[in-house]
């Protein structure tokens, strides 16, 4: 799209003062280019992920889906559609592998080798496997009570989120020596415990969103 745009723009530069879809593409170019190219030249620290560059998500649809129209125009037509079939398979393919934990997708671009994702990414953002971790705790525990770590409201809300009869067998504690089971997701901070310390754990592309770790 923006290739395209420019493109057009150099061939006839005077088509700016006629065309509204050509200054509406260099609108949208500039939307989405100018932001990236200030936080890389000021070198910008950016907080928790790159939320602050979200915005630029509209002006980069809008790209991507001009670029895929005007393609769709040409003898190309056949071999976008393929493609467009292909991308959409991949990730139907990839929803249904990993449900439901479908949220933590990288596209083929980045490698899936084992532990590079926790390495340089966060995974479980919204810690959604916690739910999974609790039930495989009580399905495997046979503890009436079984104690497990404190962390924030997110652990708590997830025990809300179980049926009664489940929900009543945990207890959140702080008490290291009263923890039956230890379970962490990874987002920034490394895992307390290695995988060889764990007795389950959760991986989506090689990489582990969810460990349990039994303490007592």
């Amino acid at each position: 799209g923006i290739a395209m745009s420019l493109i057009l723009f150099i061939k006839r530069p005077i088509d700016i003062f006629e065309s509204v879809k050509l200054r509406m593409n260099l609108m949208f170019v500039f939307c989405f280019v100018a932001p990236v190219a200030a936080v890389i030249y000021l070198k910008a620290v950016l907080y928790d992920d790159w939320r602050h560059l979200y915005f630029i998500y509209a002006p980069f649809t809008f790209l991507a889906v001009y670029a895929v129209n005007e393609l769709l125009k040409t003898r190309l037509k056949n071999l976008v559609m393929i493609l467009f079939g292909l991308q959409l398979s991949l990730v139907t393919f990839f929803f249904i592998k990993y449900h439901p934990n479908q949220n933590v997708y990288f596209n083929e671009f980045v490698p899936h080798s084992k532990d590079y994702l926790m390495k340089h990414y966060e995974l479980d953002y919204w810690q959604h496997s916690y739910k999974q971790g609790l039930l495989w705790v009580a399905q495997n525990s046979k503890k009436e009570k079984i104690y497990i770590n404190r962390w924030k409201p997110v652990l708590e809300r997830n025990v809300m989120c179980l049926e009664p009869s489940l929900r009543e067998r945990f207890m959140i504690t702080d008490n290291d020596s009263l923890i039956d089971y230890y379970l962490e997701t990874f987002r920034t901070t490394p895992y307390r415990f290695s995988r060889e310390e764990s007795i389950h754990e959760i991986t989506v592309l090689g990489s582990p969103i969810l460990r349990i770790h039994k303490m007592n």
